[in-house]
């Protein structure tokens, strides 16, 4: 009955130390990385999620190889891959990468892709105004 208890103890402490990693990536493989990616961004702020994506993905973009990539962002929280993210954007813009030197600042290239993606958002979900006489649209 002991040795019962001392395995249901010792699983249970398992499973809390996994929840309890909800808030860090993990890379130890390419599914669980994008498993834990999508988890923590599903609950962020819409310009903290823009940051935390544009972080993520440019990171990936320049790093030399998958591995180098996942070391790089295992375990990091939000705050810590949007950092790497800035100090990615100085690096990239001091190399002139067309794609960064077109913002002053980090901040700047946010707030354009917030608002990017703000226009987006609008456009998918407009409807044509002729629609709504139609009988059909009514139903």
């Amino acid at each position: 009955m002991n040795k019962n208890l001392n395995l249901l103890l010792l699983i249970f402490a398992v499973l809390l130390s996994a929840c309890g990693q909800s808030d860090k990536i993990n890379a130890r493989s390419d599914r669980s990385m994008y498993r834990s990616v999508t988890g923590m961004q599903r609950n962020l702020p819409a310009e903290e999620k823009v940051e935390f994506q544009v972080s993520f993905w440019s990171l990936k973009q320049f790093a030399e190889n998958e591995a180098e990539f996942r070391d790089q962002v295992h375990r990091k929280t939000v705050p810590e891959i949007i950092e790497l993210g800035k100090q990615n954007f100085v690096e990239q813009s001091a190399k002139g990468n067309a794609k960064f030197i077109m913002y002053a600042t980090w901040e700047e290239m946010i707030v354009d892709l917030v608002e990017e993606r703000k226009r987006t958002e609008l456009r998918q979900g407009r409807r044509d105004p002729r629609d709504e006489g139609n009988k059909i649209h009514k139903m």
